[in-house]
């Protein structure tokens, strides 16, 4: 609830016009009275309203003086003035001192009304924006670099308790990167800012935080109740989030009674995703009795038999020195299907993949040293592309094999690569706007999608996928400014996609503007082009 002081020099007039006040909006309430801009500088002083209704003319101090000490001080509230008929030139010159509106006298109950919902409305949104502004900083901030905790409670007065969740679809992406992954596909595809407002409880809000980069994004809960959890809104939101074969993880923490602690919850929210997210399946991580600490203590205890032991170590090191490709490939495999079978932590498979990579290049004498950097990115890339075992393998497969053509001294294979590529590239330009993936590329010239993956974005600078969103955005631009109008379902049917919703979202990523937003600049010609 906001605040208003009214400040007029006729007891009976100040009266009704803190009644009509009253009466004509709920999310007000009168913090103070005067009956002059001298009395009403302490009154404001005292109550820091959000509103102050001042006449023109009063002893002492009149109205315009009154707003030039407020503003000279520093107070930003909204200032309506009150005039009467004989004040209208004095009050549109007054307008020039940063004054909300003005309303003469009598007031009249439905332009009071109407003034009160618009000052509501700006206020909610500058109190969101101060809102959003502090849970950045929070979110962005070291643990031991704080907000002023009383400047927080000014902020989020109305709320009792707060909570947290962590989503984080797909793998936990270590590094950032700037291709197109599965998760920035899923988010896309995926209303969450529907599906928490749809899913929480009464007299709840939350705030979405997406981060710069990685795959996460941060929900944020806050109730005006204090709640002890907020278990049945995280499992709620959890359900919703969850799409098909797609795996989701979300990390919840315990309820907070002040959002100073979010920066250190946040934190262990990260420790937690990344060393207890099983690799290619959906998980939601509540808070319980044990601590965070004792938490990540049972999550290391449980893969403890998840590790190359020497024996296996040694027997991948005999078919690498005497180059046996497919004992060493089905040794390879046998692994995967352990870590598989065991849900195996992601971070535990990343350690396996590239403590592989490492043995298979300190067992080549023809890639160069400088090669195993290249491969652990390579490696990186991988987990963040791949959501399943299936597509671990078939990348892995790839990386192998093409180590072992390396060892075998594979002169053409450069040129049958860059071939591949740009016959990839004529089929992608050819067919973009039809129902396109890169498995189906993949499936056409007869190779694993990672494989093709690789390739095309070591020729070509980009990943399939990423040329066929440039192609389709780039159609979609064409279309879009065509006049008179083409409906945005027409468009994406034209361009290769069942859901315009989906168009606009991508559309906006990439271009930074609406598809509306862009027709509105772009908009020329006819359709004839499209019929």
């Amino acid at each position: 609830m906001y605040k208003i002081v009214v400040v007029e020099d006729e007891p009976l007039l100040l009266r009704s016009i803190v009644r009509s006040i009253r009466d004509a909006h709920s999310g007000f309430r009168i913090a103070g009275e005067a009956m002059n801009g001298t009395a009403a500088l302490e009154v404001i002083a005292q109550s820091n309203p959000d509103v102050v209704f001042t006449d023109i003319r009063m002893p002492k101090m009149d109205g315009l003086s009154l707003i030039e000490a407020l503003r000279a001080r520093g107070n930003a509230a909204k200032i309506v003035l009150l005039s009467g008929y004989q004040d209208f030139e004095y009050a549109k010159r007054a307008l020039r001192h940063q004054v909300e509106d003005y309303l003469l006298k009598p007031l009249s109950d439905a332009s009071l009304k109407q003034l009160l919902e618009k000052m509501h409305g700006d206020l909610n949104r500058v109190r969101e924006e101060e809102r959003r502004a502090m849970l950045e900083s929070l979110v962005e901030s070291d643990v031991h670099d704080q907000l002023p905790q009383a400047k927080l409670q000014a902020a989020f007065a109305p709320y009792a308790s707060y909570g947290m969740l962590l989503i984080c679809p797909g793998s936990v992406c270590t590094f950032s990167c700037d291709w197109f992954t599965p998760a920035k596909d899923y988010w896309l595809r995926t209303d969450l800012d529907r599906i928490v407002g749809e899913s929480i409880g009464d007299g709840e809000d939350y705030w979405i935080y997406p981060f710069n980069h990685g795959n996460e994004k941060l929900v944020v809960l806050a109730s005006r109740q204090a709640l002890e959890s907020y278990a049945t809104s995280y499992a709620a939101i959890y359900e919703r989030l969850l799409d098909g074969n797609f795996p989701v993880t979300v990390t919840a923490s315990r309820a907070m009674e002040a959002l100073s602690d979010l920066p250190f919850l946040l934190q262990m929210a990260k420790i937690v995703l990344k060393k207890r997210v099983v690799f290619g399946k959906s998980g939601l991580i509540l808070p319980d009795s044990d601590t965070e600490a004792e938490a990540l203590r049972r999550s290391e205890a449980s893969g403890q038999n998840l590790h190359l032991d020497a024996k296996t170590e040694s027997r991948l090191g005999f078919f690498l020195d005497n180059r046996k490709k497919e004992p060493y490939l089905q040794e390879v495999y046998r692994l995967l299907n352990v870590y598989r079978e065991n849900d195996a932590p992601q971070l535990l498979l990343e350690n396996l993949l590239k403590r592989l990579a490492g043995q298979a290049q300190a067992a080549s004498a023809v890639v160069p040293e400088s090669r195993r950097i290249d491969l652990d990115l390579e490696i990186d890339e991988l987990i963040s592309n791949a959501v399943s075992y299936k597509a671990v393998k078939e990348g892995l497969t790839f990386l192998l094999e093409e180590m072992f053509k390396a060892w075998g001294g594979g002169a053409s294979e450069g040129s049958r690569a860059l071939t591949l590529a740009d016959q990839a590239d004529r089929y992608i330009r050819e067919r973009f706007a039809e129902r396109l993936s890169v498995q189906s590329i993949a499936d056409h010239f007869g190779v694993v999608a990672p494989y093709l993956g690789s390739l095309y974005k070591k020729q070509k600078g980009m990943t399939p996928l990423e040329r066929i969103i440039q192609l389709r955005i780039g159609k979609a631009k064409e279309l879009l400014a065509i006049k008179p109008p083409i409906p945005l379902k027409d468009i994406a049917d034209a361009v290769g996609y069942d859901d315009p919703y989906y168009l606009s979202r991508l559309f906006k990523s990439v271009t930074g503007a609406s598809p509306s937003e862009y027709r509105e600049t772009h908009t020329k010609g006819d359709r004839a082009a499209f019929e």
